[in-house]
């Protein structure tokens, strides 16, 4: 369990540094300094406030998440309804593929075993008033998360369907900055929305990095 976390925990670092080091165009330096920082400040106040600091934090980061979430939501229902024709999905863009079928396994066991072994989720079974009171989270939570991670791959798939991404040339982990970047192609922080998708995903790596620690 200590080993799953650990590796989840460096994931979120990695995750956080390639996107300043990738998607902001920051130096090697830069990016790790964004990291070393986040690291530095998740431990101080987990350090300071325990359990209890990390489950407000975790509120503070949702409801700020979720308003960036609303409003690039927004701009995708906008999208949508003024978009252009898009092009027909090959066979494999479809996913009618080996690759494409296993996924609907190894996602959902992927994030299935990496909840049961991660000891945040068991603190905040343990924390929890009642019964009552966790499987009404329980269920609000499930619904939450697969809404968001619905709504992140989706943006990506219609990244990649409109020509925002080019399968090969554009990073496959930035597949959503790209499609709020200019150019198509690229998955560069070159606009205001895609300023508050870096915060939106900042602010998630952060909640999962404290709650691990």
């Amino acid at each position: 369990m200590l080993l799953n976390m650990v590796l989840a925990l460096l994931a979120e670092y990695a995750t956080l540094g390639t996107l300043f080091r990738d998607y902001v165009g920051a130096s090697q330096v830069a990016a790790a300094s964004m990291v070393i920082l986040m690291a530095m400040l998740t431990t101080a106040y987990t350090m300071l406030g325990g359990l209890m600091i990390s489950i407000l934090t975790d509120r503070i980061q949702a409801v700020a998440a979720l308003a960036l979430t609303a409003v690039l939501a927004s701009y995708l229902y906008i999208w949508l309804r003024n978009a252009p024709s898009l092009p027909p999905l090959s066979r494999h863009e479809a996913g009618w593929t080996v690759a494409g079928y296993s996924s609907l396994l190894t996602m959902p066991v992927s994030l299935l075993s990496s909840t049961l072994f991660s000891e945040a989720i068991w603190q905040r079974v343990w924390a929890s008033d009642s019964s009552k009171t966790l499987r009404r989270a329980s269920c609000m939570g499930s619904v939450a998360v697969s809404t968001a991670v619905f709504f992140f791959g989706f943006i990506g798939f219609l990244s990649l369907w409109d020509g925002h991404a080019e399968q090969g040339a554009t990073n496959a982990n930035l597949y959503f900055f790209s499609f709020f970047s200019s150019a198509d192609g690229e998955a560069k922080l070159d606009s205001f929305l895609g300023l508050l998708a870096l915060l939106c995903a900042a602010l998630m790596s952060e909640g999962a990095a404290d709650s691990l620690q």
